[in-house]
């Protein structure tokens, strides 16, 4: 079995979690995700360094692994490197936007764990609903960089949750 070496990315709402957890099922792969190793309790971030000790150490020198997430720019240039794909779920703002705010509401009424050991407040609500326009904005110009930034892994861009789900299926 060759590697497989997958990041996930896209705005809130876009498909991210649905998307890489199908790939590391179908693929047999490790899955990771970013926001769960940045974010200590009471929704600390942790340091740069301290995000990579711990993708390191949740990895541990696995040949395959999806890991998926928003904060891409937090990731070490020699991870990145080390990718063999990035898939990017351009998914437009009028569909991640309302599924992204039925997530939050979501989360935010059945207390469930998030990121971590956190939990949506109405706090957190408000920023994150409050945030999604300009984090779409801003992260949709980032993502696009990605492929001449780094030529070595394959990229792989999709509109819609369902053309990603038929390309890991090929």
């Amino acid at each position: 079995m060759s590697e497989s070496r997958y990041l996930v990315v896209g705005t809130p709402g876009s498909g991210k979690t649905t998307v890489a957890r199908l790939s590391a099922v179908h693929d047999d792969s490790m899955y990771v995700e970013l926001d769960s190793l940045i974010w200590d309790e009471d929704w600390k971030e942790v340091s740069d360094a301290e995000l990579q000790n711990r993708l390191s150490r949740c990895l541990n020198g696995k040949d395959n692994f999806v890991v998926e997430g928003v904060l891409i720019n937090k990731l070490s240039e020699e991870f990145m490197e080390s990718l063999t794909d990035i898939i990017y779920l351009d998914v437009p703002f009028i569909r991640s936007f309302p599924a992204a705010m039925k997530r939050n509401w979501k989360r935010l009424i059945s207390h469930e764990k998030i990121c971590g050991n956190n939990y949506e407040t109405p706090l957190s609500f408000m920023y994150t609903s409050f945030g999604l326009v300009f984090k779409h904005l801003s992260r949709k110009h980032r993502f696009r960089k990605l492929s001449k930034k780094f030529p070595k892994a394959s990229f792989h861009k999709f509109t819609n949750i369902r053309v990603a789900k038929e390309w890991i299926d090929k």
